[in-house]
């Protein structure tokens, strides 16, 4: 029997402090993951939806879109929000 390997599944996250919320990242993203929230006025992402290619980090033109896990998603949402 062959050893499976498991690779943690990425997640893309607005860094809201860089977003111009110039919404180039919600077309590009083929899983229909990207959304303006209208309550808040951000660029925000289904973490269920999202998949991770990167494209929406491709696209971005202020580097407001990281990609990481879903664990460090909460972590770094966190540490941003108190800056």
């Amino acid at each position: 029997s062959r050893p499976v390997i498991s690779i943690p599944r990425l997640c893309a996250r607005v860094r809201h402090a860089l977003c111009a919320k110039c919404e180039m990242c919600i077309p590009v993203c083929p899983y229909h993951a990207r959304y303006m929230n209208p309550e808040t006025g951000r660029v925000e992402v289904d973490p269920v939806s999202c998949q991770g290619c990167g494209a929406c980090a491709a696209i971005c033109p202020s580097s407001a879109v990281v990609l990481g896990l879903p664990a460090d998603d909460a972590v770094m949402t966190a540490i941003e929000e108190a800056l």
